[in-house]
């Protein structure tokens, strides 16, 4: 058993830089969606690319019986929002092709640096533990 948690602890970095290629993937994806379907909503738009990006990451963690990173202080789904708004604006004036790459490596840029500099989201105290 503590060999195979060492073990998990060692990918640990690789992990989560592939968790930030697929909520950048997903995000523009699921934003992509919305565009060629026609709708020209902003908040449609984002909630489908937020959707898709981080329904995996919930999955994914649910399956091993973990918490969610969306449920924690993680910068997770701000970095899918902002890029799904990103994807909104730039796709008005790019081709398709390059308004996914963007909102992909904005996606992926800020949920790497949140990663690195050990970033998160202010959390508020718990009235109940008081």
């Amino acid at each position: 058993m503590f060999y195979t948690n060492r073990k998990i602890l060692k990918y640990n970095r690789f992990i989560l830089i592939c968790d930030a290629i697929g909520l950048s993937v997903f995000t523009a994806i699921g934003c992509r969606a919305v565009i060629v379907h026609g709708s020209n909503n902003l908040f449609v738009a984002v909630v489908m690319g937020l959707s898709a990006g981080v329904g995996g990451g919930i999955l994914r963690d649910v399956f091993v019986n973990d918490i969610p990173y969306v449920l924690k202080k993680e910068i997770y789904a701000i970095a899918s929002i902002i890029g799904g708004i990103c994807y909104f604006y730039i796709s008005k004036g790019l081709p398709e092709l390059a308004s996914l790459y963007i909102c992909a490596g904005i996606v992926f840029i800020i949920r790497i640096l949140s990663i690195v500099f050990n970033l998160g989201l202010p959390i508020g105290k718990n009235n109940l533990t008081q």
